[in-house]
């Protein structure tokens, strides 16, 4: 995937391990799946590292420029 770091405005890219910041002032962090075009049945996330007593999100939003079904 790739994503612009929001602290250095540079593209990067990740794959088994994509940073997400917790300073409140990044309001969103954006991740783009770069594999070329495929077919998707799901996804899956894994928080591997929190801070506090455990981890959490407060939403996740996926989109497409593709088809969408009914």
């Amino acid at each position: 995937m790739t994503y612009t770091d929001p602290k250095t405005g540079k593209n990067e890219t990740c794959d088994s391990w994509c940073p997400l910041y917790t300073d409140s002032s990044i309001e969103a962090q954006d991740f783009v799946f770069t594999d070329g075009s495929r077919n998707m049945t799901g996804m899956q996330m894994q928080l591997k590292e929190w801070q506090g007593e455990g981890a959490g999100l407060s939403w996740v939003q996926l989109l497409s420029d593709g088809m969408s079904l009914p």
